[in-house]
Formats: structure tokens, sequence, C-alpha cells
């Protein structure tokens, strides 16, 4: 994988959904990459020819389903959008409640 070796990158795509603004698909040509907070962390690291993926750096590899519930193929693109939209759900809002917690113990 060329998670480590930047210099193997091919691609640097922005995340599709707007409320991710800033962060980034790193796409090597090995067909590994992952996602990247605009802070620098990395989330959803893949490797598609394998169909591996974990969330973070610290979770263990689970295998990415090869067709859709409808039974068409599984693409990158339908991949990209459920880790967009879990990033959303289980990080982005996760910071925020945090952030407000803090700032109510403040006052």
């Amino acid at each position: 994988m060329c998670i480590e070796h930047l210099e193997n990158a091919i691609t640097i795509q922005p995340a599709k959904n707007k409320l991710l603004n800033g962060w980034n698909w790193i796409c090597c040509n090995d067909g590994s990459g992952y996602l990247q907070s605009p802070d620098g962390n990395s989330y959803f690291h893949y490797d598609w020819s394998t169909t591996e993926y974990k969330y973070t750096t610290k979770d263990s590899y689970s295998l990415w389903g090869t067709r859709n519930d409808d039974g068409t193929s599984t693409t990158f693109k339908d991949f990209q959008e459920y880790a967009e939209q879990y990033v959303i759900k289980h990080y982005l809002k996760t910071n925020n409640l945090e952030v407000l917690k803090d700032e109510e113990n403040e006052r």
C-alpha cells in the first residue's frame, strides 16, 4: 500500500459531500488510499484490489462488499459516498458535540 509513500499518490480528489469542505481522497496508483481531513488525520484507508478498508489507522481491516443490495457491482463512488456519510455521522458530529460541551462548561 502506498499510504506511507505519498510520492506514489496519483490523484488527490476533494470529498464530494459539501459538509466535508477541505477533506480530500488520496488515491494511489496501487489501488489504495484514504480520506484525509483538513488537519491531516486519515480515515477510511482502503485497498480496492483486495476490497479491504478500515475506519482509522487504529482499526483492523474489514472486507468491503463487492455487490450492492440490488445485486449491482459496488463502485468506488459507492464506497466514497458510504465513507463520507459515515465520517459526517460518526466523526464530525462527535467533534462538534465535544466542542459545544466545552463551551458550555466555560460559561
